[in-house]
């Protein structure tokens, strides 16, 4: 299998992305409001405003829309049109890139 598994979001400009309703239901993060991000090399985790999370920065949800960190976006080569997966965890929302399968010297390389 050449992706990880979980619900699509296409990245739409702005490098944006809609949280489908019923993930956002299961942890009470709100249609228009605030969510706590925490940033790691190649996946986001997002939890509601109300949480106490280490390591997490406070932004914006707007009609169930998220921008996604810019810095995230280039270090994972997320591109306008392609998809992220999101995945509902225990206590929060993974947001993870599309994985690619790539030919390096006559190996694959994921």
């Amino acid at each position: 299998m050449n992706e990880i598994i979980g619900l699509p979001a296409i990245v739409s400009a702005r490098y944006r992305i809609v949280i489908d309703k019923n993930l956002r239901n299961l942890f009470n993060i709100p249609e228009t409001g605030s969510v706590l991000v925490r940033v790691t090399r190649n996946r986001l985790q997002i939890f509601p405003a109300s949480r106490l999370v280490g390591g997490a920065v406070q932004k914006s949800i707007s009609i169930g829309r998220f921008n996604l960190p810019m810095e995230w976006v280039r270090r994972n080569g997320v591109e306008i049109g392609s998809h992220v997966f999101l995945i509902a965890t225990d206590d929060c929302i993974l947001v993870c890139p599309s994985v690619k399968k790539q030919k390096i010297e006559g190996k694959e390389k994921k």
